[in-house]
């Protein structure tokens, strides 16, 4: 009962933004230089970004096959756990490069920048 009280009070003396609602807009005015340039750093490394994730993807999924080709005729050795955590942990690589792309594609598309592919004619 208290602590809804509490967080009715807490409620009322500040604005929480909604989920899915847009607050404020954002341009490159709004920005302070280092901001600026982080921004147009991380839009500009958006498809490295992408390439490392399936890079990642495709190396896990080389390495899983090798090992598990080694592991047909060789006797085991103890170390699949390990080798699963390499894999893992490549995966994860992946995954993250995968989501700094998302992350770079949403903050182009909030700051309005317009990304032209390699080779395309930007008209």
């Amino acid at each position: 009962m208290l602590a809804a009280l509490w967080l009715d009070e807490l409620a009322s003396r500040h604005e929480f933004p909604q989920r899915g609602v847009e607050t404020r807009g954002a341009d490159m005015e709004t920005l302070s230089s280092s901001q600026a340039r982080f921004a147009q750093q991380a839009m500009a490394r958006s498809r490295l970004f992408l390439r490392l994730s399936v890079l990642g993807v495709a190396v896990a999924l080389g390495v899983a096959l090798w090992w598990w080709w080694q592991g047909i005729w060789a006797a085991d050795d103890g170390t699949r756990g390990l080798r699963a955590v390499v894999i893992t942990l490549v995966l994860l690589n992946a995954r993250r490069n995968l989501r700094q792309h998302r992350y770079a594609e949403v903050l182009a598309n909030v700051m309005g920048v317009r990304q032209v592919p390699v080779g395309a004619d930007p008209q």
